[in-house]
């Protein structure tokens, strides 16, 4: 089991709805990844910035303070942090039409579908060529 956690693909939550939140990182627990969470933008860059690299980042679009556009802005603008995969979460109703305006892996709307949850974040974790980051 712990060579199991050494190993374990890592995965930064961003979502200021605790219940999804907590719901998303158990399941990718459960799953065998390695989970980070933050309440918001700002607590997301401050972990990413003192932390090892995730695999990946499951990011809310629409926060209070910082929100998942101004976060994936500010992303992109640190080269140490570009290169991380993005999957955007969002009710919002067009955020299909405004997907074009962001470099992301995916869009998942909610309510989440746990299937392709799991799929997506599978589909992300293998086409991204940065090694893994250790779990912490």
């Amino acid at each position: 089991m712990e060579r199991e956690e050494q190993t374990a693909q890592h995965i930064l939550v961003v979502e200021d709805d605790a219940v999804m939140r907590g719901t998303i990182a158990e399941l990718l627990a459960e799953e065998g990844y390695s989970v980070a969470v933050a309440s918001g933008g700002e607590q997301g860059l401050a972990y990413l910035r003192q932390s090892p690299r995730p695999a990946l980042i499951l990011l809310d679009l629409m926060m209070p303070a910082m929100n998942g556009w101004e976060f994936h802005s500010q992303l992109q603008h640190d080269p140490t942090l570009a290169t991380i995969p993005v999957v955007l979460l969002s009710a919002v109703a067009d955020f299909q039409r405004r997907r074009g305006k962001l470099d992301v892996a995916a869009i998942l709307p909610k309510p989440v579908n746990i299937a392709r949850l799991l799929e997506v974040v599978a589909q992300a974790l293998a086409s991204d060529p940065t090694p893994d980051a250790p779990s912490r």
